[in-house]
């Protein structure tokens, strides 16, 4: 091995060390003091599959819109190439079928919720 890429990787795992142990000690001492609120907002597994699906939504709808309006500009642009215009056909397909499986999610979520209440 290279001896500077050997020094490199020494000095590299000697810092890391330093580090982990530094955060180690940090995190020991403020342990006590410190309350992490729950980022998902409620306890129940129907209340966290409602609110990751709502979410998966929220990102889903401009994704969606995203990939139409990219699959639009590939047909638009294809100048008669039959497997551009097929390329930009399927970009659009699978974006509405991905939005369609997101959307289903939360109808199966609410469904099994309902089933189990």
């Amino acid at each position: 091995m290279n001896p500077m890429k050997a020094n490199v990787k020494g000095i590299f795992t000697k810092s890391a060390a330093v580090v982990a142990a530094s955060v180690g000690v940090a995190g020991t001492a403020l342990a006590d003091n410190v309350t992490l609120p729950n980022p998902i907002g409620c306890g129940t597994f129907g209340c966290v599959t409602t609110n990751v699906i709502n979410f998966l939504i929220t990102i889903a709808i401009p994704l969606c819109a995203i990939m139409v309006l990219i699959g639009g500009f590939k047909m638009i642009t294809s100048s008669g190439d039959p497997e551009k215009f097929k390329s930009g056909r399927n970009t659009i397909l699978y974006a509405v079928a991905g939005f369609a499986v997101v959307i289903l999610a939360k109808g199966i979520s609410a469904g099994i919720q309902s089933f189990f209440q």
